[in-house]
């Protein structure tokens, strides 16, 4: 089991053996390998290869097993190339040599890219090799303004999942070195970028539209931004970057239409910038729009020789061809501006949804008739209008069996809760299902208000006892569900945990309250496993395990102003149980608080072999008060001390 430390003193501590692990075992193991030079590929830097590594390229994507497309030692010449997807398996592009574009600019035309992947899942592209993007030319016509081509960007991935991208140079970009666009889950790590400081437009790396994106270790000198982060980007880790020269890192430019997805969950962090025009730099323009930049965390910068360290510019127009930009003392016009499209777009979406009574089909707000059918029978309802639908559930207390809210569904639903939802009192009757409230396979699902009370003394008295128990009934969960919003829930004496997040994208969770005696067996508040893109903001937890547990296959999880206690604390794991297991990355929790807990942070790994890891982890502004462990990072985990492996 693998964990790496962000902590420079612990570092030096580690084994070379290990360090070495980290980069082998990141590369995936290859059944088939494609050799360009065996499909007619030429090593002089002269002759056409973009033929020969398109057929390797589709030899591999056809593959069945694992495979490489491997480039040597030498120099090749490469046209405008798409390597597209989806393939069968995936691949490893191994590139020792260097990629060069022709010397007349003009050849790589208007595409705008020079080597693009696109609906490519589950592919590395590594090794000590060099693209040449042989930009001189271009930026030279694009100084004289005569009329050039658009120009390229050297490596663009597009549509594309699960990527790492590692250990590549890339010099003399015509325009970016590295474009990712509507892309999940892509780590670029260990890269060099290169081009002179007057280079017009040769941005490091741009990210835009895509979600889950690491980027580390990486030296980045060039013409424009280091790196660049565009709209509707969620989820960024920038960490150990030497940005200079260049124009910084840059969020934006950001609010140049009305309708535009704006950036969220962005940290940059441990990074030197020398000699840059800016450092950090958030950009917008001073139009209506309802973009925005939320939970953007800057921290351990060092800046040497830079114009500006940190510049938030909000009348962005960079060739003075602008939008009617107010005084200062005019500012909040600006800012009614920007926010009141978000509201009117809030008040239009509740009048024009179509509204589900949950009393209309049936139910009954005593407590003691069982509602579950009535529930189900709003929900299919809802969830069969071509239009955005609320389900309402008025005050009162509805009695709910299992109820299982599947999707998808024709448009985005509001669960609207003013009452209260009763568990039976009989725990059994919830039976072996592992669910009392599930939502499964469901799109842009909001679920605002209102209160669980899933009655689970009865479930922890038995489990105390010892008797033959059912496994237990976990409040609300959801599977395989994306664009998930939970707002002002409160959850109560939950047989097992509160709440679930499994195998889903894009949740948000704020000001909810979540309690349970502190001697309540495995009563979880939140529970995220398989999960990427988790915001869980402003609420309480009070429970008899912990307060958040995060488990294998979880990324880009942001956590912020969270009262733990009583409970176990927030605990990463337990995780490393078995062979084959999805890692834990870029968990930040910050500005907590944590009373009377047994644990504060926690992270529980097995002392089994194991592919699993744990890497950046970010605890900040965190408060203990009387807590037993504040924390404990335990590599051998064993909680019944039963069958324990060897330590």
């Amino acid at each position: 089991f693998r964990i790496k430390l962000l902590s420079r003193k612990m570092f030096k501590l580690m084994p070379t053996c290990v360090i070495l692990l980290f980069s082998i075992a990141s590369l995936p193991s290859t059944n088939a390998a494609y050799n360009v030079v065996s499909f007619g590929a030429k090593l002089d830097g002269q002759s056409d290869s973009t033929l020969p590594f398109l057929r390797a390229w589709m030899a591999a994507c056809n593959s069945v097993a694992p495979a490489m497309v491997y480039v040597p030692r030498g120099t090749f010449l490469i046209k405008n190339a798409i390597f597209s997807g989806p393939c069968k398996n995936r691949i490893l592009f191994q590139i020792q040599g260097t990629l060069v574009a022709p010397w007349d600019y003009r050849s790589l035309g208007n595409s705008g890219f020079w080597i693009l992947f696109q609906k490519v899942s589950r592919l590395t592209v590594s090794g000590g090799g060099t693209v040449d993007g042989r930009g001189a030319g271009f930026w030279a016509c694009r100084r004289t303004g005569s009329n050039c081509p658009y120009g390229t960007r050297s490596i663009t991935f597009l549509w594309c999942n699960n990527i790492v991208v590692s250990g590549l140079t890339s010099i003399k970009s015509q325009l970016s070195h590295f474009a990712v666009a509507r892309c999940n889950n892509l780590r670029i790590q260990n890269v060099r970028i290169i081009a002179p400081s007057n280079s017009p437009n040769t941005d490091g790396i741009i990210v835009q539209d895509s979600t889950g994106v690491t980027i580390s270790r990486s030296i980045i000198r060039t013409g424009d931004d280091c790196i660049a982060i565009g709209p509707n980007t969620k989820n960024v880790w920038i960490e150990r970057i030497g940005c200079g020269p260049g124009h910084g890192i840059s969020i934006g430019s950001l609010g140049n239409s009305l309708n535009e997805n704006g950036v969220q969950n962005v940290t940059v962090t441990n990074s030197v910038f020398t000699k840059t025009d800016n450092g950090v730099r958030i950009k917008s323009w001073a139009r209506a729009s309802n973009s925005y930049a939320t939970n953007i965390n800057f921290r351990n910068l060092i800046m040497r020789n830079v114009a500006n360290p940190i510049l938030i510019d909000q009348t962005y127009c960079p060739n003075n061809q602008c939008p009617h930009q107010t005084k200062m003392a005019d500012q909040r016009v600006v800012s009614w501006a920007v926010m009141l499209p978000i509201a009117l777009a809030a008040l239009l979406w509740n009048a024009n949804a179509a509204t589900y009574n949950v009393i209309t089909f049936g139910a009954k707000p005593d407590g003691r008739a069982d509602s579950t059918r009535p529930f189900l029978q709003a929900w299919a309802a809802a969830c069969g209008s071509a239009q955005a639908a609320t389900i309402s559930v008025p005050r009162g207390r509805y009695l709910l069996g299992n109820a299982v809210f599947r999707g998808p569904c024709k448009n985005r639903i509001t669960f609207q809760i003013s009452g209260t939802l009763v568990a039976p009192a009989d725990y059994r009757a919830l039976g072996n299902t592992g669910y009392w409230i599930l939502f499964i396979q469901v799109n842009r699902i909001t679920v605002v208000g209102g209160s669980l009370d899933a009655k689970g003394a009865g479930f922890w008295a038995c489990r105390r006892s010892g008797s033959n128990c059912p496994v237990g009934a976990r409040s609300i969960t959801f599977n395989w569900a994306n664009d998930v919003v939970v707002s002002g829930l409160t959850s109560i004496n939950s047989q097992l945990s509160h709440l679930v997040i499994n195998s889903c994208n894009n949740v948000r969770v704020s000001n909810v309250r979540l309690i349970a005696p502190d001697q309540s067996p495995n009563t979880d508040g939140i529970h995220v496993q398989g999960s990427t893109g988790v915001t869980i903001t402003g609420s309480s937890i009070k429970t008899g395990d912990d307060c958040i547990s995060i488990g294998p296959g979880t990324k880009n999880l942001w956590m912020e102003r969270i009262t733990c206690g009583p409970g176990h604390g927030v605990s990463i794991g337990s995780l490393g149980k078995v062979l084959n297991e999805a890692g834990v990355q870029n968990v930040t929790l910050t500005n907590s608080v944590f009373s009377g807990s047994d644990n504060g942070l926690r992270i529980k790994s097995w002392a089994r072999p194991s592919n699993g890891f744990v890497t950046n982890i970010l605890y900040q502004n965190i408060v203990m008060k009387n807590v037993e462990n504040p924390i404990i990072i335990d590599q051998n985990y064993c909680p019944n001390n039963q069958g324990c492996p060897g330590q």
